[in-house]
């Protein structure tokens, strides 16, 4: 079973690479490595602005008499918005992965752009070509629909531009190389985004919002996700809520991209997953 994925794992990668070479932002073609089995503005309408006469009233003419006056109650001020909580309805941990292969999972990929080295438990990813598209390698997969995902990397190289995060609810099809899913990721320059994959073609559901990251060393970035309702957090501060649908469940990658020519260098130390009990 493992050989036949594996093999099925290479033949993707290839693919993927050779799509790769279009440095477009929406157009670029990831390359993918498997290291096992996969899981399964409407046009506003415009009309004539309606008119209307208006007729001037009578002027009134003013009492002598001073009308009663009383002072004005203060006004509240609204209270801000509660943060969402990134822990609501969270149970077990269901899934945690040290990078050190203990769970099946080898991690490891490479190609002329990326390479993907699980070693000391914790997969590296080191660049070497820049506007060269984005990389993921797939991790395991099964029915999560309702999870918080918290995903460790530890920066070492990386210019202000240059982004690395998650893919989860992932989707690969082996014979087409295409790719589906949520990548939730940051800049080394301090904003976070998400965006949505369909077929390989990434668009904004959470637009670039700045965030607490550091330029090297650690940082943390947590998805709390029930249904279609999804929370982000950098370093435990809220960043954004979004609501979506498009996939409810699938695997989980790691993802970098080098913007400027590398060397860019990330390792991802760990990764956990909770189930969640929607509100």
């Amino acid at each position: 079973m493992n050989k036949r994925i594996w093999a099925a794992t290479a033949l993707a990668g290839l693919v993927l690479a050779a799509c790769q070479s279009a440095p477009a932002e929406t157009a670029v073609l990831p390359t993918v490595a498997i290291p096992t089995e996969t899981v399964a503005a409407l046009p506003s309408e415009t009309s004539e602005p309606a008119t209307a006469t208006v007729e001037a009233s009578p002027t009134a003419t003013a009492s002598a008499t001073p009308e009663n006056t009383t002072t004005p109650l203060p006004t509240e001020t609204p209270a801000a918005p509660a943060t969402p909580d990134p822990n609501q309805g969270t149970g077990d941990v269901v899934y945690d992965e040290r990078f050190d292969g203990t769970l099946g999972w080898g991690w490891g990929y490479s190609d002329d752009v990326v390479a993907f080295t699980p070693e000391d438990g914790k997969v590296t990813a080191v660049t070497t070509q820049g506007d060269a598209g984005w990389r993921v390698t797939i991790g395991p997969g099964a029915g999560w629909l309702d999870q918080q995902i918290t995903l460790t990397a530890e920066v070492t190289a990386c210019t202000e531009s240059d982004e690395y995060g998650l893919l989860y609810r992932g989707a690969l099809d082996d014979q087409t190389s295409i790719l589906n899913g949520y990548v939730f990721k940051v800049t080394c320059g301090g904003l976070a985004s998400v965006e949505v994959l369909r077929d390989n073609q990434p668009s904004v559901l959470v637009q670039p919002t700045a965030a607490q990251v550091n330029p090297t060393g650690e940082n943390t970035l947590t998805v709390w996700a029930a249904r279609g309702e999804m929370r982000f957090y950098v370093n435990g501060s809220f960043i954004a809520t979004a609501e979506d649908s498009t996939f409810t469940s699938g695997r989980l990658g790691l993802y970098v991209r080098d913007r400027n020519g590398g060397p860019m260098t990330v390792g991802f130390t760990g990764l956990a997953l909770r189930e969640v009990t929607p509100p």
